[in-house]
């Protein structure tokens, strides 16, 4: 029996986190910068913090290794990022793509916000000093958000299911597929998504080969590509095709509560913010096990336990 590769089901080695309070870049927030930095109200930080320290001793519990971005880095590089004060910089799934089927690369995102940017390229200078290689480049409108891709294995190929309309773009998700077919991937699936999920794990997360966390009325088109032919798709039907049901969610509990921004662990374990109860038991009843975590504060600056890391295979 063939392994399964995708995100949901592959073991990381690694998980790389950076935590805020490290260089407390959450001064940087404030009623003025809310919206420069894409948070939807001024968080306490002491919980934030506190939040987030048990987000990653719950991690380490399960048997996961860490790794500080900071760690990584050189003492110039290091320097930087403490300069920068960037309070999103704590969400390190987004500067890069790293793939469950081929673990000694990497794919930098090209951010189209300035207040992103720079430490985005701190990131994938941490994975260079870690020996991975990038795989590709992005130029013009493409532009490409780690949270915006979701890696599936399926009947032995290897998919990208790549989200738009938030902060990637069409034209980056088509670059995807241009660039990493066939050598990193057999086929990309462009999944149009609404603006006001920031990234496709805002609102959709698959949990095994059959169930997925996706918000009502997610997507509104799409396309499936390799890099010689597109051909348009519609969403919900295409993921029925490729035998994924939907456990709905409203579109205020992903944005509010980060429900369906959730952290596989491999061996159907997921790391979560606090769930409804309902949504707990289902999800058990389909024979997962989940770790709940207080998010509360983190959530203001919309993202969860998926934003916060970014694995390593």
């Amino acid at each position: 029996m063939l392994m399964n590769l995708s995100e949901y089901a592959a073991r990381p080695k690694h998980f790389v986190l950076h935590n805020p309070r490290l260089f407390n870049e959450l001064r940087a927030i404030s009623s003025d910068t809310l919206s420069k930095h894409h948070y939807t109200h001024v968080p306490d930080t002491s919980l934030l913090y506190e939040q987030y320290d048990t987000f990653q001793e719950t991690l380490k519990e399960t048997g996961v290794r860490v790794l500080e971005l900071a760690d990584l880095l050189s003492t110039s590089q290091r320097h930087h990022l403490q300069d920068l004060c960037d309070p999103n910089a704590m969400f390190t799934r987004d500067p890069v793509i790293t793939l469950p089927w081929a673990p000694n690369v990497f794919v930098p995102a090209r951010f189209a916000l300035q207040s992103r940017a720079q430490s985005g390229v701190v990131f994938q200078k941490a994975l260079t000093n870690l020996g991975m290689k990038s795989i590709a480049r992005f130029t013009g409108d493409e532009y490409v958000e780690g949270g915006d891709v979701l890696p599936l294995w399926h009947d032995g190929m290897r998919w990208l299911l790549v989200g738009y309309g938030g902060r990637t773009t069409k034209a980056g998700a088509r670059a995807l597929a241009r660039q990493l077919v066939p050598a990193y991937a057999d086929m990309v699936v462009g999944l149009r998504h609404r603006e006001s999920a920031l990234h496709l794990d805002t609102g959709f997360s698959v949990l095994t080969p059959h169930l997925a966390l996706v918000v009502s009325n997610m997507f509104s088109g799409g396309f499936v590509a390799d890099n010689v032919k597109e051909g348009r798709i519609e969403p919900t039907d295409y993921l029925h095709f490729l035998g994924i049901d939907s456990l709905p969610i409203t579109n205020q509990d992903a944005l509010e509560r980060q429900l369906c921004n959730v952290l596989p662990l491999g061996n159907k374990k997921f790391v979560t913010f606090q769930l409804p109860t309902h949504l707990n038991q289902e999800l058990s009843s389909h024979g997962l096990h989940l770790y709940e975590v207080n998010g509360s504060e983190l959530a203001k600056a919309v993202g969860g336990t998926h934003c916060l890391t970014r694995p390593i295979y």
